[in-house]
C-alpha cells in the first residue's frame, strides 16, 4: 500500500515538473507575449469623430483599408462595404499594371516572369482572403474583411467586444488558410 502511494506521488511530481519546464521554455523562447497575441484595437477609438484623408504614401499600399468619415451629405456606406470597394479598386489597378508589363514587348523576359508571378500571387491572396472571410462569418461574425500581405494579415470584424477565444478563433482560421504566423495577424474590432 505504501509503495503504491509513493509511486503516485512520484508520478504526479514528475508531471508537475514537466508542466513547469514546458511553461518556462514557452515563456523564455516566445517572440510575442501572450497578452499581445490576444490584443485587439477598436477602430472607433482610433478614428475619433472625423477621419482625415489618407496621405499618398498610405494610399499606395495595396489592400489597405482607407477610413472615411460619415457625414450626412455623404452616402451612408458601411465600413465593410467601403473597405471591400477600396480593396477591389487597388487589386484592379495592380492587375492592370501587371498585365501591361506582361503585354509590353519592350520589357525583358525576367520582368515579365516577375509580373506573371505577382499576378498569380495577387489572385492567390484574393482567394485566401475570400476563404478566410467566409470561415470567419461562419463562426458567427456578421461582417468581416481580411487583408493579406506577403507575411502578415489584418482582419477587421464587426463586434461589440471580442473575447480572447474569439481572437484565437480568428487567428487560427487565418493562420491555417494562409500559413501566416499568428503573431503577424492583426485583428481590428469595429462596432
Amino acid at each position: 500500500m505504501m509503495m503504491i502511494l509513493k509511486r503516485k506521488e512520484v508520478l504526479i511530481g514528475s508531471l508537475i515538473m514537466l508542466i513547469l519546464v514546458a511553461a518556462f521554455i514557452n515563456y523564455n523562447y516566445s517572440d510575442v507575449p501572450m497578452t499581445e497575441l490576444a490584443s485587439t484595437q477598436n477602430v472607433s477609438e482610433q478614428q475619433g469623430e472625423t477621419s482625415e484623408a489618407p496621405d499618398s504614401q498610405s494610399a499606395k499600399k495595396m489592400g489597405e483599408a482607407q477610413y472615411v468619415s460619415s457625414n450626412a451629405a455623404q452616402i451612408d456606406i458601411s465600413y465593410f462595404t467601403q473597405a471591400r470597394l477600396d480593396k477591389e479598386n487597388a487589386r484592379s489597378k495592380s492587375k492592370e499594371m501587371y498585365e501591361q508589363i506582361i503585354a509590353n514587348t519592350n520589357v525583358d523576359e525576367e520582368s515579365r516572369k516577375a509580373a506573371q508571378q505577382s499576378l498569380l500571387n495577387l489572385a492567390g491572396a484574393s482567394d485566401k482572403e475570400a476563404m478566410c472571410e467566409n470561415l470567419i462569418k461562419a463562426k458567427g461574425f456578421s461582417e468581416c474583411v481580411v487583408f493579406i500581405n506577403e507575411n502578415s494579415a489584418s482582419v477587421t470584424v464587426k463586434s461589440e467586444k471580442l473575447s480572447a477565444s474569439d481572437v484565437a478563433k480568428i487567428q487560427e482560421i487565418v493562420s491555417s488558410q494562409t500559413g501566416i504566423l499568428i503573431k503577424n495577424i492583426k485583428i481590428v474590432e469595429v462596432k
